[in-house]
């Protein structure tokens, strides 16, 4: 009996054994899936980062060349014209372009400045990301 008892015993320890064994395995492949999503969604973010960094770099250039077109505009305006009628009316243009210019100027620093800020957000968002990405991977065991 004694002998019996031993082997049943050592058969449920076994098979406890290989439960616990089971049920890390399936833990460790639900965290595998969730640094997976962590990953995937750091890839959507950096796509998200370079496609809004790109559509800034576009404004930006649009308007600086808006505004070197504002400046040339600026600078036929004011060069003289025959007769006294059409100079006045080319002083007056050429205040109505610097204004323009001023504006356009003024906008261009907004919009560099809201670029600057939106991206000094996105990049302390993505450390963020990165940073809990870095700890749940230092979390996950090594399955080797």
């Amino acid at each position: 009996p004694s002998a019996a008892s031993a082997a049943a015993a050592s058969v449920a320890s076994e098979a406890f054994d290989s439960i616990l064994y089971v049920q890390k395995i399936e833990e460790l492949e639900r965290q595998n899936a969730g640094l997976e999503q962590d990953l995937e969604l750091l890839r959507s973010s950096e796509q998200c980062l370079q496609a809004d960094s790109k559509e800034k770099e576009e404004l930006i250039s649009f308007l600086m060349r808006t505004m070197r077109s504002t400046e040339r505009e600026e600078a036929e305006a004011s060069r003289p014209r025959p007769g006294a009628g059409s100079r006045l009316l080319g002083l007056l243009s050429g205040r109505r372009d610097r204004s323009q210019a001023l504006r356009n100027l003024e906008e261009l620093e907004k919009v560099a400045e809201e670029a600057l800020l939106d991206n000094m957000r996105l990049r302390k968002d993505l450390r963020t990301l990165a940073e809990e990405f870095g700890k749940a991977v230092a979390l996950k065991p090594s399955t080797e």
